[in-house]
């Protein structure tokens, strides 16, 4: 096992974008800093008022790498960073 770390920044935040979840993932923990953003895991586009509110600094979200394969982020408001930590298996 490995964990591997990705970041989405507020300039790709800025439109809704979706995670490039690396193969072999299990789950992933992630936490939003420097602002709020917004998410769906549903493969629809959230916007600054719709969607999972991620707070800036709050307690980590652990979410199932299945899941994650069609979430959705976008910034919620501030200048946001999504920090993400993927749990990787190897064969």
């Amino acid at each position: 096992m490995r964990w591997e770390f990705q970041q989405l920044t507020a300039v790709q935040l800025a439109a809704a974008i979706a995670p490039q979840v690396p193969l072999g993932s299990q789950h992933a923990i992630m936490q939003a800093n420097g602002g709020t953003v917004r998410a769906r895991w549903d493969g629809i586009d959230p916007s600054a008022t719709v969607g999972l509110e991620l707070q800036d600094g709050g307690d980590w979200l652990q979410v199932d790498a299945l899941i994650l394969s069609k979430a959705r982020f976008i910034s919620g408001g501030g200048a946001p960073t999504l920090d993400m930590h993927f749990l990787i298996t190897e064969p």
